[in-house]
This record gives structure tokens, C-alpha cells and sequence, in this order.
């Protein structure tokens, strides 16, 4: 009996040291400010809404439903909202990634993201957990989340063409430009349903060999997501949801889902008619802790900067940048100020990332005031981002073009 007891004394304090161990992060109030921003009234509404519409990849009325997509992102107030387009060999219509963006204050470079696929296996099939449960949940984090303010870049991605392939993700990673480096992706994929008679509990499942992520997650939900387990037992061992494209080409990130052992205690209504709210994706504590815990994290990788200025920003080389007039509608004026000697590259770029004009590339200028004129009047009506890069800093601003009209 001694024994027994002393064994359980002794596996309380490696459990006690473990926890300790695993919770890297401090509790900030303006993070648990944040996670209690999620609304599942908002989540459960929304899920109702969309199980309704048409979401197959390849039938034209789908893109009703992403015009609905990308018109709910932009009423949030992010950076920039659009819709990615690609193409699936022998196929007349694809319906397009809908991606929103809310750029970092002084890595804007870098970039963390949420991500679920919005597509369904069939036509007119309802999907309300494979995967409405995974969209309406990125939907949520992009809302609490749209107007923050961060040192780096936060992307929220709906992505088609999953059930053909996952051709949206892999489109999505194609055109990544090559100066933006990912450091994580959250893919959410059925992650609403909870099987009667178990605990309460998500996999969160990090690429095979990389850990540092996972419990960076499991922290988040010690700290500000209580009544929820998570865990990495076993997920599924093939292709089979829109983190794998990250994880091959060498990105890292977390597939979260509402089971932690594939092939138990997931929906038993997957791909079926029954695949609804409320019967395959019925559990509301389910749906709301997952996504705090997807918020905590983002806010915590991203940097989240608080309104009370807790966070000390760094020395940054560039003091200023802007533009004038804007909007402009054929010359502007980028005009910036340094307060060191730097190699300075100054670009254009398009709401989807693709740059289109070089203004400066690697010049050696000393600390001061510059002003470069700029020439628009090739540029069709629209946002554009001009971005000022130097060993030290980025920084990212938003142009807008419009031309009189007669």
C-alpha cells in the first residue's frame, strides 16, 4: 500500500513538472480579452446559413456562395479581401480560395494563418461538419481578429477544391510569393461533432517529429480555454485535409479536428445527407473552445500588440512611409524617412500579392528623407500596397487608384 501511495505521490509531481514545463507562455489579460470575444450564437448562426447554399467546387452556382464569402470578410475592416482563382485539369468551373488579410505593424512579411476548406463532396450536399464546421470557425477567428493590431501578418483562407484533391491549398501554396515566409498554418477540418458519452476533447494533430507547435497550442488552452481536452493521438495517415500541401512543402502548422483517434468518435454522418447542424455538427462547447484556442494561438504567434503599449516595439529603420496624393488617380509621391544607412528595395503590389512595378531593388542610401515619384496611370481602378524593405524593417501601405471619369 506504501508503494502504491508513494507512486502516486511521485507521479503527481512529474505531472505538476510537466504542466509547468509545457506552459511556456504567461497569462496576458488582452489575449483572454480576445478569446472571450468569440460568439458561438455567430458560429451556430452562421453554420445554419451555409449548410443551405450550394458549396461543390465545380458547379457555377457555387460561386454565389463565394461572392457571400468574400463580402462577409470585407464588412470586418481587414487590409485586403479577394478571391484566388485556379484551375483543375478538365474541369470548365472551379470556385475560387477566398483569402483576407490583416498585415503586420512591423514584420509584415510574416505571416501565420487559419485556413478550413469550404467545399462539400457533392452537389447541394449540406456538410455542416466536413466542412462547414471548419469554415464557420475560421469565419469567427478572422472576426475577432480582423481589426488587431500585430507585428506580423495574419491570413484567414477558405479553400475550395478539397474533396477533388485538395487543389485549393496547393493553389494557395503556389503562389505564395517568394519574400513571404509562413511560420504556421491552423487547418480546421470537422471539427464540430462530440460523441455521446466521451470528455469533452479535440486532436490537435502537429506534423509527424514536430512538437514546439502542438504545445505551444496545448499552452493556449491551459492558460485561456479551460473545460476542453486536447490531444495527438492518432490522425489520419494519408493526404486526407488541407494541412498536408503545408506540412510537404516544408511549412509548418496543426490540423485540429474534433476527434484525437481517426476512425473513433468522429461524425458517423461524414459525406452523407445527414451531415447537419445540430445532428453531425452538435456540440456548441465543441465548436467555441476549439476556436479560442485557435485565437489564443494566432494572437500569441502573431505578436499581438495591446492598446496600453505593454509590448515594447523595437527600433524600427524606417521612421515613416506614405504617399501623396491618395488616392491618386495618375502621380503619386512615396516619400519616407530612414534614420540609418540601410539597403532600401521599394515595390508595388496588387491586392493578391503579385508585384507589379520596382521602384527601388537593393539601393545603398544613408539616413534622411526620400521622395520617389511613381507613375500610375497604367494601373486599372483599385488597392495596391507599396512595401519599403531594409535589413531592419518592412513597411506596408495601402494606395488606392482611382481615375476621374469624363
Amino acid at each position: 500500500m506504501k508503494n502504491k501511495i508513494l507512486l502516486l505521490v511521485i507521479f503527481s509531481i512529474l505531472s505538476q513538472l510537466t504542466l509547468k514545463a509545457q506552459q511556456t507562455e504567461t497569462f496576458r489579460q488582452s489575449v483572454q480579452m480576445t478569446v472571450d470575444q468569440v460568439n458561438i450564437d455567430t458560429i451556430w448562426k452562421n453554420l445554419a446559413y451555409i449548410q443551405t447554399k450550394e458549396r461543390y467546387t465545380k458547379s457555377t452556382n457555387a460561386q454565389n456562395t463565394a461572392q457571400y464569402f468574400l463580402n462577409y470578410m470585407k464588412n470586418m475592416g481587414f487590409d485586403t479581401v479577394y478571391l484566388q482563382n485556379y484551375t483543375i485539369a478538365n474541369t470548365t468551373y472551379v470556385a475560387p480560395n477566398i483569402i483576407a488579410v490583416n498585415y503586420g505593424k512591423t514584420d509584415p512579411d510574416s505571416t501565420f494563418l487559419a485556413c478550413g476548406h469550404w467545399d462539400v463532396y457533392a452537389s447541394m450536399a449540406p456538410g455542416a461538419d466536413d466542412n462547414g464546421s471548419g469554415t464557420v470557425s475560421v469565419l469567427e477567428a478572422a472576426r475577432v481578429l480582423a481589426r488587431g493590431s500585430f507585428k506580423k501578418t495574419l491570413k484567414f483562407c477558405l479553400f475550395s477544391g478539397e474533396e477533388q484533391g485538395l487543389y485549393g491549398s496547393k493553389a494557395f501554396i503556389q503562389k505564395i510569393p517568394t519574400t513571404e515566409k509562413v511560420g504556421a498554418a491552423l487547418n480546421l477540418d470537422m471539427m464540430g461533432y462530440q460523441a455521446s458519452g466521451q470528455p469533452l476533447r479535440s486532436g490537435v494533430f502537429p506534423k509527424t517529429g514536430q512538437t514546439k507547435l502542438y504545445n505551444k497550442a496545448l499552452n493556449m488552452q491551459q492558460l485561456y480555454v479551460p473545460g476542453i481536452e486536447i490531444k495527438k493521438d492518432y490522425p489520419c495517415n494519408y493526404a486526407c485535409s488541407d494541412i498536408y500541401p503545408f506540412w510537404d512543402a516544408g511549412i509548418d502548422g496543426l490540423f485540429f479536428m474534433e476527434t484525437y483517434y481517426f476512425g473513433y468518435y468522429e461524425t458517423p454522418y461524414y459525406h452523407s445527407a445527414n451531415d447537419l447542424i445540430n445532428k453531425s455538427a452538435n456540440s456548441k462547447d465543441k465548436f467555441q473552445k476549439t476556436t479560442q484556442i485557435v485565437v489564443a494561438l494566432l494572437s500569441t504567434l502573431a505578436e499581438g500588440i495591446d492598446i496600453n503599449n505593454e509590448i515594447e516595439e523595437p527600433v524600427k529603420s524606417i521612421v515613416y512611409l506614405k504617399n501623396y496624393p491618395n488616392p491618386t488617380s495618375n502621380y503619386t509621391e512615396i516619400a519616407y524617412q530612414l534614420n540609418s544607412n540601410e539597403t532600401v528595395s521599394l515595390f508595388i503590389t496588387d491586392i493578391y500579392g503579385r508585384e507589379i512595378a520596382t521602384l527601388i531593388q537593393n539601393e545603398q542610401q544613408s539616413a534622411g528623407n526620400y521622395v520617389i515619384p511613381y507613375n500610375v496611370s497604367e494601373l486599372s481602378n483599385g488597392m495596391y500596397f507599396y512595401h519599403l524593405t531594409t535589413k531592419q524593417s518592412t513597411s506596408i501601405k495601402k494606395m488606392m487608384v482611382i481615375k476621374k471619369e469624363f
